[in-house]
């Protein structure tokens, strides 16, 4: 071979390995940034849905960056364990993440047709929804009514109305009779109290059970009430349903969308 030919060998090999170096080094980078940013919205992530979808993505990334890491030069191979080592992080989040969120999920359905045990829990049974009405109604009224600085004092002694749990039973008295006025609705005394004062305070128990569902924790506030609540919605629903012969089951909640007495026929608006 030629000088000149040696030269422009050589010259090309350095080249080569240049750019090789170069891409080995950005990859190394671009590991690094990825798991940065992958560790990140995991931190931020609240339902663990996207950090399941994850998981097999990452393990495959660190299997292929394993395999690379004999083929590498010396002088970059602390670039790549570093990213080797953050990617382990955020899989070891991905994994826990992903733990909890089959722990709080005990069956394969959705959100919306989970049972209110397996979103909040099994009914307290160191006090009842009476218990909670005070600090429900305080609640209510710091948040819903504007008033800050409202107190317990003020909710027991009735400074924004009829607020005291006493008081405002005999305060919607009438109404509690009217349910009770007509066997075939199948209320009883208890059942018509409990929806009558409830259902008034609704965005507490509403804020309650958002948390649960967003937290995915079953140490909520209000749990008595809102077991409450459903179990009394329930039952009397249940009662009307094999009782009464003339109040009718509530309707489905399932509408076909087109066809004879379709949405489309009923409600254009949402088709």
């Amino acid at each position: 071979m030629s000088g000149k030919s040696a030269a422009r060998s050589s010259r090309l090999t350095d080249d080569q390995g240049g750019d090789r170096a170069f891409c080995e080094k950005s990859a190394a980078q671009h590991a690094d940034d990825q798991a940065r940013r992958v560790r990140q919205r995991v931190e931020g992530d609240r339902d663990g849905a996207w950090a399941g979808q994850q998981i097999s993505a990452l393990l495959e990334c660190l299997s292929h960056l394993k395999e690379a890491v004999p083929k590498l030069d010396r002088d970059h191979i602390p670039d790549v364990q570093k990213a080797l080592m953050e990617l382990e992080v955020v899989k070891g989040q991905l994994n826990a993440r992903a733990e909890v969120l089959a722990q709080s999920l005990q069956s394969t359905r959705s959100d919306f047709l989970r049972t209110l045990s397996e979103i909040i829990g099994p009914a307290p049974t160191d006090r009842n929804w009476k218990d909670e009405w005070t600090e429900l109604t305080l609640d209510f009224f710091r948040i819903d009514q504007a008033k800050p600085d409202a107190s317990e004092a003020d909710i027991l002694n009735n400074r924004f109305g009829k607020t005291d749990l006493q008081t405002l039973i005999e305060d919607k008295r009438r109404l509690i009779e009217q349910d009770l006025s007509d066997p075939e609705l199948c209320w009883t005394e208890d059942e018509s109290t409990i929806v009558q004062l409830l259902t008034r305070r609704r965005q507490p128990l509403a804020r309650s059970l958002k948390l649960a569902l967003h937290s995915r924790t079953k140490a909520v506030q209000f749990s008595a009430s809102l077991h409450a609540l459903c179990e009394t919605l329930f039952t009397v629903a249940d009662k009307q349903r094999k009782e009464s012969k003339h109040v009718q089951a509530c309707p489905s909640m399932f509408k076909h969308l087109y066809g004879e007495y379709s949405l489309e026929k009923q409600d254009s608006r949402c088709v």
